[in-house]
């Protein structure tokens, strides 16, 4: 205990211990009591608290964080084989919908118009930020005006590529985009087909020589290796069981509270029907009835005094 103690701090001295009460010093933060103790040998001071240690904080349930994904659809119409579409999403399974017009709010103008009913060909997951995935959406969606592309492929090459329409051009693009094109190809980003057939059309293109003459970049022969790509449907996706699990501990909350509410309804019930008793009511034949209109003004007048007054003459 420095000299520039509180004047509340005061040392209590005991034989060979020293007390000193920290609780009202402006400046300290440790425990209230402090006990040095020394033995006749003089030998190291032990010191003790008085203070218990605190319990650790129980930590919070994890928020659900969002994830960010692109998308490519196909439509199902037989009049519109290679009609395709390239978007952004954080929620899948809802922005289909909104596609198809089963949910009104929402969905694109390009997907209103034609090409209903749609279908996912792949998702494209683990985006670091919404600001990367519009990024790449915008990249997927216009080759020939990205720079991070053409300088990959070139220009004469990007506005081919741009140009071809149906799900295998829109594969070669993404596997350039994934595969060369910084800094999408270092992130962790999985490619999840919906069908086998698109993800065997995905791996020949992978494994196609004459896409890689054009490049100008070194050619690589598989995805980097902090990417996969696989089959899986959309209750599988990372997002959907995430939300799946944070919509569980919702409801699990919600029949917490209602629980809590019912039992202490119930425990304010018992209370107070235990502290107050029930009033008492008059039998059915002791009670005034009113007098028929037809009899004298004065009848009307003993009616209103036994009304008043016949709680006094039951007691």
């Amino acid at each position: 205990v420095g000299p520039s103690a509180h004047h509340s701090t005061f040392p209590i001295y005991s034989g060979n211990s020293v007390q000193v009460n920290l609780s009202h010093h402006r400046h300290w933060q440790g425990p209230t009591i402090v006990n040095m103790s020394t033995s006749a040998t003089g030998s190291t001071p032990s010191i003790t608290t008085n203070d218990t240690p605190a319990t650790p904080p129980t930590p919070a349930s994890p928020a659900p964080r969002k994830h960010y994904h692109c998308y490519c659809l196909r439509s199902l119409d037989p009049s519109h084989q290679y009609k395709t579409y390239i978007g952004f999403t954080t929620d899948p399974h809802r922005r289909i919908r909104q596609h198809n017009g089963i949910l009104k709010n929402g969905g694109a103008r390009r997907t209103k118009r034609a090409g209903r009913p749609w279908t996912f060909v792949l998702v494209l997951h683990g985006f670091p930020d919404k600001i990367t995935a519009l990024q790449f959406e915008w990249a997927w969606q216009h080759p020939d005006r990205s720079r991070v592309f053409r300088a990959v492929v070139g220009d004469t090459e990007a506005g081919k590529m741009h140009r071809r329409r149906g799900v295998k051009a829109k594969l070669d693009i993404m596997r350039v985009l994934i595969q060369y094109c910084e800094p999408f190809c270092t992130f962790d980003l999985d490619v999840h087909f919906l069908k086998e057939e698109h993800e065997g059309m995905f791996w020949e293109l992978m494994e196609d020589n004459n896409k890689a003459s054009s490049l100008l970049v070194a050619r690589q022969d598989s995805l980097p290796v902090q990417m996969t790509a696989e089959v899986r449907q959309i209750e599988q996706m990372p997002f959907w069981v995430e939300m799946m699990e944070a919509r569980e501990r919702k409801k699990e909350r919600r029949q917490r509270k209602r629980e809590n509410r019912k039992r202490a309804a119930k425990k304010k019930g018992s209370s107070s029907s235990s502290r107050s008793s029930p009033l008492p009511v008059l039998p059915p034949d002791t009670r005034p009835r009113r007098p028929p209109p037809s009899q004298a003004p004065k009848a009307e007048l003993l009616y209103w005094v036994l009304q008043v007054l016949s709680p006094n003459l039951m007691k």
